[in-house]
């Protein structure tokens, strides 16, 4: 098992390599300065291991600092950091239903089970036990790091992490288990999505009113028996004889998917199309012509995907704003706090709308199931072409991320009201376009750098680090944004101003450009 742990390691280090040489040779801002037989320098070898490992590591530690991060933050917001451990493991529910790693497919599973033949079980049953030990000590480091503000004891620290991580490998098994007997990931299923997040809500909401507490004993006797429980379904796991079938049936996408990304579940929807979605109503196709129609039919046989994970942060968005709204209700010291904090914070709408967008699936949509196929057409190049169906493509981003933006912008306004925070109606409205106007802009920024920048080869890879750097900098600033704090109508113009001239700008671009760069690589 260990072996074929080490094994899998060692291949990752070696398609890293790989990937970095093809990086260097083939950008087109270092083409001419990096030749030469990359294979043959040990040196560099040594080199880009190490850095694979760390940049791994790192990417780890900042993703699970950020994760805690949001979570104590809010709960400062609230006052309620007390409540940290309680509000922690119901998010783990969550984890336990939707997260799991064992079904997921990617390139990586695709290389060692599919092409190398390791065996799906002890491939599945190495990474739980490396994600296991691994997740225990990033969760307990990172908790220690934040200990000035919670104030746990190293014990408590200890069994919160012990308990999580059991909890995802109980997970783990339970999402087998759901897709042996319905042939479909918990994730696909928009029922059983709601449903959780819906229960989950509403133990947050409680605990948060009521600051409901864990004894220490109950905590003592639930990491008993969830670590029970979690070798119980480690053994289960290591014995199902249908896993490799399962592994074959899910990695073999990953042919057309090959590419490590932040969301492979992602991805795959994008490849994915109900069967009931290849039969379109013909009255949604009257009156359409040219690529109006053609863009027709690829919305109606692609909106499951495209409005899918939308209508999730909607939801969710929904969720949260009812929970502020109950707890301005119920207290005036809540309706202070939650205004002079949305007042405070407004910048981190950036981050959050970075978030919520959903540009990046919608593109990587369209090259999958579109695109790809697409371009090898001359006349699909031509620039009336291109600016045609940018046109239109560009009123379905929009249309999709607005929904989301919509619920947030008007229940940031109701918590406002609410809060009796003494703002103008212009500067209501003015917040309320802000936030539209943002929408807007990542639905155009996403777009316009797909078409300018085309990051993926014709095997569906992504290898453009113009577009990874464009993506970074994009997230950077909206990160940075949070750290500086504007008046609501200072704040509200700055965003509606520079979003009309980004997107003026944008288009500009995609007009005089986008039949340049817009092809295969």
């Amino acid at each position: 098992m260990f072996k074929t742990l080490k094994k899998s390691f060692e291949i990752d280090i070696v398609s890293a390599f790989n990937s970095f040489v093809y990086a260097l040779t083939h950008n087109k801002l270092l083409k001419g300065i990096f030749t030469g037989n990359y294979y043959q320098k040990k040196g560099l070898k040594t080199f880009i291991r190490y850095l694979s490992l760390v940049l791994s590591f790192l990417r780890l530690v900042a993703f699970r600092i950020f994760y805690f991060g949001i979570i104590i933050y809010l709960l400062y917001l609230l006052k309620r950091t007390s409540c940290f451990k309680e509000v922690f493991l119901a998010l783990t529910i969550v984890g336990m239903c939707l997260n799991t790693d064992t079904l997921k497919s990617g390139i990586k599973k695709y290389y060692n089970v599919i092409l190398l033949g390791m065996d799906a079980n002890k491939y599945s049953c190495a990474y739980i036990i490396y994600s296991f030990i691994r997740d225990i000590l990033l969760n307990t480091l990172v908790m220690l790091t934040f200990n000035s503000i919670l104030h746990l004891d190293i014990v408590t620290i200890l069994l919160i992490s012990l308990i999580s991580v059991s909890i995802k490998v109980i997970g783990e098994y339970l999402n087998i288990l759901y897709y042996k007997k319905y042939n479909k990931k918990v994730i696909t299923s928009t029922f059983l999505v709601t449903t959780v997040l819906i229960i989950v809500g509403i133990i947050l909401l409680l605990i948060v009113l009521l600051k409901v507490k864990i004894p220490f004993l109950f905590l003592f006797i639930g990491s008993i028996i969830s670590l029970g429980l979690a070798i119980l379904s480690f053994i289960k796991i290591s014995k199902e004889d249908k896993l490799p079938f399962f592994f074959k049936q899910i990695n073999s996408q990953s042919v057309i998917m090959a590419q490590e990304s932040k969301n492979m579940t992602t991805r795959e929807m994008a490849v994915e199309i109900r069967k009931k979605d290849y039969h379109i109503d013909p009255r949604k196709l009257k009156n359409k012509h040219g690529y109006n129609y053609f863009n027709t039919i690829f919305f109606e046989r692609h909106k499951a995907i495209l409005q899918r994970s939308a209508l999730h942060f909607t939801f969710f968005i929904g969720v949260v704003i009812i929970g502020a709204i109950i707890l301005i209700l119920f207290s005036d010291n809540y309706a202070k706090e939650i205004g002079d904090g949305i007042i405070k914070f407004l910048p981190a709408l950036l981050i959050i709308m970075y978030f919520i967008n959903r540009g990046s699936i919608i593109t990587e949509a369209m090259f999958i199931n579109c695109d790809h196929f697409m371009l090898s057409f001359n006349f699909y190049r031509e620039p009336k072409v291109i600016l045609n169906l940018f046109k239109e493509r560009l009123k379905i981003v929009t249309k999709v991320n607005l929904l989301p933006a919509l619920v947030l912008g008007g229940g940031l306004i109701t918590i406002l009201i609410l809060s009796t925070n003494p703002l103008s109606i212009m500067e209501y409205i003015l917040l309320f376009i802000a936030v539209i106007a943002i929408s807007v802009f990542f639905s155009v920024h996403y777009l316009v750098i797909y078409y300018l920048l085309q990051p993926y080869d014709v095997n569906l890879r992504m290898k453009s680090i113009s577009y990874s750097i464009v993506s970074f900098l994009t997230y950077f600033v909206c990160y940075e944004s949070t750290h500086y704090h504007f008046a609501p109508l200072n704040f509200s113009l700055m965003v509606i101003i520079a979003a009309a001239l980004y997107i003026i700008i944008a288009l500009i671009l995609v007009y005089k450009r986008a039949y340049l760069t817009f092809k295969l690589r």
